[in-house]
């Protein structure tokens, strides 16, 4: 029983720390602060606000393909209603510099999901383009991968 003591001890000191490493926020998970405050304006000031704050400084700052993105988003959110939170998924670095990231995030009806490939500027991290679907594998390709990858 003395000998279990110890192992007992130490799991549970691994358990707690892999506890602690889990909860992380978006700032320790690499998260562009061009993406976290889209994402916050996602929630608070809508579709438009979002995509202002995620291609500003790029070469999609007040474009066409950002409104028209920006519409195409609002009309999917309506069925989802209520975004609620998000969760990275993957990120991938492209070189030293740009990477593509992907989350999942969740809304009161439903997932969404999306890519957001961002380049550094000499400032700042910058969106340069997003993609966001309701089914993960159109926008996180390795999921779709396997002969059945297209059956329902």
């Amino acid at each position: 029983m003395k000998a279990i003591q110890p192992m007992l001890r130490i799991l549970a000191l691994l358990c707690g720390a892999l506890c602690f490493v889990g909860q992380t926020s978006a700032a320790d998970s690499g998260i562009p602060s061009s993406v976290e405050k889209g994402l916050k304006l996602l929630k608070t000031a809508g579709t438009a606000p979002a995509f202002e704050a995620w291609y500003a400084g790029g070469i999609l700052a007040e474009s066409v393909r950002a409104r028209d993105e920006a519409l195409r988003l609002k009309s999917i959110l309506t069925s989802l209603q209520g975004y609620r939170s998000f969760e990275v998924v993957a990120a991938k670095d492209i070189g030293t510099n740009s990477k593509l990231l992907y989350l999942a995030l969740t809304f009161e009806r439903g997932m969404l999901y999306g890519s957001f490939l961002v380049w550094k500027s000499d400032r700042d991290w910058i969106v340069q383009r997003t993609e966001f679907n309701t089914r993960p594998e159109l926008v996180m390709p390795w999921l779709g991968f396997g002969s059945n990858a297209t059956e329902n």
